[in-house]
């Protein structure tokens, strides 16, 4: 069994190696990028040490130096490539065993409209000349959209009930009856009542897979007859976490 771990966190799967690494009693080292995210590994007891804030690639060779684990495990979110990207790029420089969490993929094309990025997304919506739209993708690429779509009053985002999030959407220029912020996932009948309530006519989604809500999305989208924008998911090869899980026995 593994001695040491480090884990980058920040998503759901990140949050159930927390609890198991716990209670494997493995010494782990957890990595989330905000304040935010450690609300939810509070819990986690001495064993685990948690570290905020997000690192260059440089700066995670010297943290792998330092900590000397025998297994970095990357369970950050689908769409955040970048980090991935310098994770993986930082433990093949260092010679520490890199493993990558993905999820199952819910991807359907009769699921909505396919686009490769927020870029795509924002031309697209632009075109639309009416009706309400739906944000659920964050807000790493919101101004991307804000930047694109002209009659702003349109846009409705939902975001995490993070101060910093909030006044980044108010910096945009989003007034308050535009930003809902709510935990989620939801469950498909609080999504239809969010949509109608706000006469949602697109709907705008990552590929989330079940841990993000993504089907609840959809069905809720479904049932309003509202048009659901799907942002592409980068194409990634790793592990499901049930077989991390299993790595982590031997």
């Amino acid at each position: 069994m593994y001695k040491k771990v480090l884990l980058f966190a920040g998503t759901t799967e990140g949050r159930q190696l927390c609890e198991y690494l716990m209670e494997l009693k493995i010494e782990s080292v957890v990595y989330v990028a905000t304040e935010y995210g450690t609300q939810f590994l509070s819990f986690l007891g001495p064993i685990i040490q948690i570290k905020v804030g997000r690192l260059t690639e440089a700066e995670m060779e010297e943290e792998f130096e330092k900590q000397k684990p025998e297994l970095v495990i990357d369970a950050t979110h689908p769409y955040a490539v970048l980090a991935s990207k310098n994770i993986k790029e930082a433990c093949e420089k260092k010679k520490f065993t890199y493993i990558r969490i993905v999820r199952n993929s819910l991807s359907k094309e009769e699921n909505g409209i396919y686009l490769p990025d927020m870029k795509q997304a924002a031309i697209w919506l632009n075109q639309q000349k009416e009706g309400n739209i739906l944000v659920t993708t964050g807000t790493k690429s919101l101004s991307e959209l804000v930047v694109a779509i002209k009659d702003k009053e349109r846009l409705i985002v939902r975001i995490l009930p993070n101060s910093s999030m909030l006044g980044f959407c108010e910096e945009l220029g989003l007034l308050g009856k535009q930003i809902i912020c709510m935990q989620g996932p939801f469950s498909e009948e609080m999504n239809y009542l969010i949509m109608k309530e706000k006469k949602i006519r697109y709907l705008l989604t990552k590929e989330s897979g079940v841990q993000g809500g993504f089907q609840e999305k959809i069905n809720a989208a479904e049932r309003l007859k509202a048009i659901t924008l799907i942002i592409k998911r980068p194409e990634e090869t790793g592990y499901s976490i049930e077989m991390v899980k299993e790595m982590l026995l031997k």
